[in-house]
């Protein structure tokens, strides 16, 4: 899993920029998983790539995702 970090909400997406040096690239179809406060993990997906990082979109949306929180993206 790599670690990202929100860097900003677009309607229904999220901005996130990995942690590491990853390969943006690569992760472009990769599941993304978001745990909240309450330990719910919210599901989406790394659909594409914008100048400020990767753009993930959720099957449902986070409730309580902001700012400099952190979502998980499986390598494999």
């Amino acid at each position: 899993m790599i670690d990202a970090i929100v860097a900003a909400i677009e309607g229904n997406k999220v901005v996130v920029m990995p942690t590491g040096g990853e390969d943006e690239k690569g992760l472009v179809g990769k599941e993304a998983i978001y745990t909240d406060s309450s330990n719910k993990e919210w599901h989406g997906k790394v659909v594409g790539i914008e100048e400020a990082g990767l753009v993930v979109e959720f099957d449902s949306f986070p409730t309580s995702i902001g700012q400099g929180q952190i979502i998980s993206i499986n390598e494999s």
